[in-house]
């Protein structure tokens, strides 16, 4: 991730780079725990998507109020493109991206779906390059190229486990919930 992110030049760890740290991490804990707490029962994907998006919602709205602008003055700010431009990206690219995350964790494996999400900054990278003209180089195509092997790497792994048992909890996968 230094080598795609920086391509190399000399840059020091900084508070952006622990924060992308933490998230990893925190969005190991997530598709990992939210496979477990759905083995095996009847979980509605959206519900739950609902309940996942109100719990950021509420938080985010105090902290907004305790630490940055309250977003009712924010809110209040904004014009019609710029609350239509808001919806898109809560609906498209929050609330659509965590169901369809939510529901491919319960139908695979956790170890899967994480590998899946981990090439996120490769296509970043691949869409930066099209889109916006950004130039990779030499040390950034590296990283590209660590990124998905080791994406690969941990594929192969997870195909080494014993058929048949979940990698988290060791007992048999339970394929074809009905649920959504």
């Amino acid at each position: 991730m230094y080598f795609l992110a920086t391509g190399g030049a000399s840059a020091s760890f900084g508070f952006g780079d622990l924060m992308i740290l933490l998230a990893a991490v925190a969005r190991a804990v997530h598709v990992t725990g939210m496979h477990r707490l759905s083995a095996g029962r009847r979980i509605d994907s959206l519900n739950l998507t609902f309940v996942q998006m109100a719990t950021c919602g509420l938080v985010f709205l105090i902290m907004s109020g305790l630490w940055g602008t309250p977003v009712a003055a924010y809110a209040g700010s904004m014009n019609w493109p710029a609350a239509l431009q808001m919806a898109y990206l809560v609906i498209v690219c929050t609330v659509f991206p965590f169901f369809i995350q939510m529901w491919a964790a319960r139908r695979t494996s956790p170890t899967r779906v994480s590998l899946l999400l981990g090439t996120e900054p490769v296509w970043a990278a691949v869409i930066g390059a099209t889109l916006a003209g950004d130039v990779l180089g030499p040390v950034g195509i590296l990283g590209v190229v660590l990124v998905l092997a080791g994406t690969m790497w941990g594929q192969r792994l997870e195909l080494k486990a014993p058929q048949g048992a979940s990698t988290v909890t060791g007992q048999p996968e339970k394929v074809g919930n009905p649920t959504a």
